[in-house]
């Protein structure tokens, strides 16, 4: 169980969490066409260009590394101003970034119609490898702008997805758990609007354009929590929600990635893990976050995965919330976004319910879910 004291965020909404969350809750939608990609028009003939979700004013004018450092130095800004993390004690830090996946594939896509092998590569293996070192610079840099206190063996990456969310609460207890800090930051900075992963998007068939309406709608995104332990948070700072409970499995990939595999129901074993381990059994979950982007893929996965679901707790009953709908498809920056939207809508009073239950899936297959109750549910 973890105490969450602090949001930050940058997204194509705002440049901060209020007016991001605020603008998100309005219905805003600020999509843009780019002239980095243009597909061919609905007869053909023409080129139009691509419609995508993309931060105005911090990223312009960088692209690479350099425009995930500046939304990542927003969006930690953000968190920093608003004093929501213990600086005096021992901190810790966690950054996800994106895997690569879409580059992945269509690379590899790439070498099999030059007829190479099909098979992992040296250039597969030294892509991840450079992917790493990217994300341990991009978490390094932060930490320096920002002058953090935060030891070398307190800086964790996962080169992810969304639902690499799950796996860095995992880190964070365990760090708890042996006191080995007394808070955490756990950020996500992504950005599927550049060049070379727009084109990897078209060229899987994955990006939606007027002859591929199902598909999603790219985006970038920053998004920063502070967590403590609940009963210290309670001393030091204002606890805005608390996050427990949780849990990832697999299922099929997407088929535009991979060859289709049997569905194993990871995103229904994911959610039963999840509220198997509340004293409830979810019964009192009010809202549903779930990252569904436009694509029939993750769509079908959802409803296969709630339509087993208990007596107890009827998902497609409930309340949802959809950020790929306003903030574009954000990889591994959703599940940071998701945990901020929840505390804002509780601080202001617009979000349904006490309990909410966060849901992530990825093109990999990948599945994660998390369990957030809101500060009056705690206090009760």
């Amino acid at each position: 169980m973890l105490a969450l004291t602090g949001i930050g965020m940058v997204s194509v909404l705002g440049l901060d969490s209020v007016t991001s969350c605020a603008a998100a809750r309005a219905g805003i939608r600020r999509i843009v066409e780019t002239d980095d990609l243009f597909v061919n028009d609905i007869e053909g003939d023409e080129t139009a260009p691509v419609a995508i979700h993309r931060v105005p004013v911090v990223a312009k004018g960088f692209f690479g590394f350099a425009r995930l450092e500046q939304l990542g130095w927003y969006g930690l800004q953000d968190l920093l101003r608003k004093g929501g993390v213990d600086l005096q004690g021992r901190l810790g830090m966690i950054l996800l970034v994106s895997d690569g996946m879409y580059e992945e594939a269509w690379f590899r896509r790439t070498r099999e119609e030059d007829e190479e092998p099909s098979e992992e590569s040296d250039e597969d293996q030294g892509a991840r490898a450079s992917r790493t070192r990217v994300a341990e610079e991009l978490l390094n840099r932060l930490v320096a702008r920002a002058g953090l206190p935060v030891a070398p063996e307190l800086r964790a990456t996962l080169s992810t997805t969304a639902v690499g969310l799950s796996a860095a609460l995992q880190t964070v207890e365990e760090w708890f758990k042996h006191g080995m800090c007394d808070c955490c930051i756990v950020g996500g900075v992504d950005s599927l609007v550049q060049p070379v992963t727009l084109a990897a998007l078209d060229g899987k068939g994955l990006l939606r354009t007027i002859e591929r309406p199902a598909c999603m709608i790219p985006g970038e995104a920053a998004g920063f929590v502070a967590l403590e332990k609940p009963k210290s948070a309670a001393r030091k700072a204002r606890v805005q929600a608390i996050v427990e409970a949780p849990a990832s499995a697999r299922e099929a990939p997407h088929p535009a990635l991979e060859a289709q595999g049997p569905d194993d129901g990871g995103l229904r074993a994911a959610i039963a893990h999840t509220l198997a381990q509340l004293p409830d059994a979810g019964r009192a979950t009010g809202l549903v976050v779930v990252n569904l982007n436009g694509d029939d893929y993750r769509a079908s996965s959802w409803w296969r995965g709630i339509a087993s679901s208990s007596e107890q707790v009827r998902l497609d009953a409930l309340p949802a919330w959809y950020p790929p709908l306003f903030f574009g498809e954000i990889g591994a920056a959703t599940g940071p976004v998701a945990l901020a939207m929840l505390a804002s809508g509780w601080a202001r009073g617009y979000a349904p319910g006490t309990n909410a239950l966060i849901c992530l899936l990825d093109d990999r297959g990948g599945r994660g879910t998390v369990y957030v109750r809101s500060p009056v549910e705690v206090r009760t």
